[in-house]
């Protein structure tokens, strides 16, 4: 009884302060419109998160898949789905910054359109096998 209270516990903590760090992020970015403006938004905050969130998503989902012996919870193929669907994430933001930024061509429509849509495609997939093997 005690151990599961203690789960509880530590599961709230553990809300509780992702929340916190949520909502510092979201005033942090507030913070920094206000300090960069809005015309060098792009350059200095939204360009390097969508480097960095997809990026760490894909090396989190690789760590998952060599651990995933250890995770009963999740099937491996829900999890190979899931590290394709980040990495088309990650390839659909390089590719689209590679032509607006580096390029400086319009990139209306151009090859990162096709991963931009195969990311929420192999999600779901992810998905479906998630469900699958917890029903």
């Amino acid at each position: 009884m005690s151990q599961n209270i203690s789960k509880k516990s530590r599961f709230f903590s553990f809300w509780w302060m992702g929340l916190g760090v949520i909502l510092l992020l979201i005033m942090a970015l507030y913070y920094s419109n206000i300090v960069f403006g809005i015309e060098n938004f792009s350059n200095y905050i939204s360009l390097p998160l969508y480097m960095i969130i997809p990026g760490a998503l894909v090396l989190l989902g690789i760590g998952a898949l060599i651990r995933s012996s250890k995770i009963s919870e999740l099937s491996r193929t829900s999890l190979i789905f899931l590290v394709i669907s980040f990495s088309c994430s990650l390839a659909a933001e390089q590719t689209w910054n590679l032509y607006e930024h580096v390029l400086d061509i319009d990139p209306y429509p151009s090859i990162a359109d096709f991963f931009y849509l195969s990311a929420p495609i192999a999600m779901f997939i992810s998905l479906i096998f998630f469900f699958k093997t917890h029903t």
